[in-house]
């Protein structure tokens, strides 16, 4: 374990064990919760940092926001949305996602998810946060 791990995990330690000391219980099984919950996500923008770097990879690491949410456990895949329809069908038969959307907005309103990536171009950014914070 590299010194900057170990210092991590032995302030997570004390900070438990304090929690724990002041009787809470309640917030030390809150975060007990966090840590064993699966989040539900979305994707939006199938194109290179989405998820097409790890489409044409030649290793095993992970370059995407579609490769973390297919590897990890912590994840369940839930939708993801791109105006390229063609290039969105291609993204759901590889990562195997069901739930494709043309219209971001839409994908929104018809899915309740915990994590959402937004993996399009930074001008698009703004508009699509607020769409997702409404």
């Amino acid at each position: 374990m590299s010194s900057k791990n170990a210092l991590l995990h032995y302030a997570m330690t004390v900070w438990l064990q304090r929690l724990a000391i002041r009787g809470g219980w309640a917030q030390l099984m809150h975060v007990r919760e966090c840590y064993n919950k699966t989040y539900k996500a979305g994707l939006i923008g199938c194109g290179s940092i989405g998820a097409r770097y790890d489409e044409r990879k030649l290793d095993n690491n992970i370059y995407t926001h579609a490769g973390l949410y297919h590897h990890s456990k912590r994840f369940e895949f839930a939708c993801a949305a791109d105006n390229d329809t063609k290039r969105l069908k291609e993204f759901g038969r590889y990562w195997k996602v069901d739930k494709l959307y043309d219209n971001p907005v839409r994908m929104l309103r018809n899915h309740q998810i915990d994590v959402l990536s937004i993996a399009t171009p930074d001008k698009t950014h703004y508009k699509l946060i607020l769409n997702a914070l409404n």
